[in-house]
């Protein structure tokens, strides 16, 4: 319950990044996979809940906490990202495959009876996941083509930007 009650957590927290990157967002190409990114994480938290207890000291939003209390800072360091190619870049290449990555594991360590609805659900948002990192991927490659050139100074580096909210993720204990 403590792993599945984390990922509601992710969800929700990266509905509210997404979302309010979406919202915020001049490039309509990157304002239209960020949206919908937003609205998934959002169905994929409520199928989560769906999942967690409904009465008792176990409620759902007793349940739905980060893992890591590090996890916090991390969510507002991606709140903090600014421009299209970055917000991009952690969305799509480090924040939801790193979700994604959480969803199979636990798949991976569930018990074929006593978590069956688990089960059934975790697949399904793995798959959601990685719909949004291809469509998102897609964009980014776009953007990234119409970044300025290597001597411009506003050059997005974006595996030095990856890389450094990657190790952030991983240094909080990952989702």
């Amino acid at each position: 319950m403590g792993r599945l009650g984390n990922l509601r957590w992710a969800e929700l927290a990266l509905f509210g990044v997404l979302g309010s990157w979406a919202a915020n967002e001049d490039d309509d190409a990157t304002r239209l996979v960020l949206a919908p990114a937003a609205r998934h994480a959002a169905w994929r938290a409520e199928q989560l809940a769906d999942r967690l207890p409904r009465e008792g000291h176990l409620e759902v939003n007793t349940v739905t906490q980060p893992a890591h209390p590090d996890l916090e800072e991390v969510v507002a360091g991606l709140a903090g990202v600014s421009g299209s190619a970055q917000r991009l870049v952690v969305a799509f290449e480090v924040a939801l495959p790193a979700l994604a990555a959480s969803v199979t594991d636990l798949a991976s360590q569930l018990a074929p009876v006593a978590d069956a609805p688990s089960l059934r659900i975790l697949p399904v948002l793995a798959a959601d996941i990685d719909r949004d990192c291809r469509s998102g991927g897609g964009v980014l490659a776009v953007v990234l083509d119409g970044d300025p050139g290597p001597s411009d100074a506003g050059r997005v580096d974006h595996e030095a930007i990856a890389a450094a909210h990657r190790n952030a993720l991983e240094a909080a204990g990952g989702w």
